[in-house]
């Protein structure tokens, strides 16, 4: 998985299994309870692999594709979201997360 062998910088961190509560297990259920139908996510296999601890993004990667997909989370528990929401960004591969990546970086340490 890439995630788990990607550097992050802050203000985005990798998710680990044992993470409450940021578990990987949890984002993922959080982000199918909130996508509904016309999303562009709705219906795919996600797998949670990073989170910024800044807010309620998170980086998950899209099976079987090479395509990743920026996601803030509403946490607004037991319903479908209203599109556009959950707010979502599909970049093409983890090359393109790592360019937006750095620039959430630069941002957050000039703050």
């Amino acid at each position: 998985m890439p995630g788990r062998t990607m550097e992050f910088e802050r203000p985005w961190v990798a998710v680990n299994p044992p993470d409450p509560p940021g578990s990987i297990h949890g984002l993922v259920v959080e982000a199918l309870r909130e996508i509904g139908p016309g999303h562009p996510l709705y219906q795919k296999e996600l797998e949670a692999i990073a989170r910024r601890i800044d807010c309620d993004d998170v980086l998950f990667l899209i099976r079987s594709t090479s395509e990743v997909a920026v996601v803030h989370l509403t946490w607004t528990r037991d319903r479908i979201e209203r599109l556009p929401c959950p707010d979502t960004e599909i970049l093409a591969s983890m090359d393109a997360f790592q360019a937006r990546m750095r620039a959430d970086a630069i941002e957050w340490r000039d703050g």
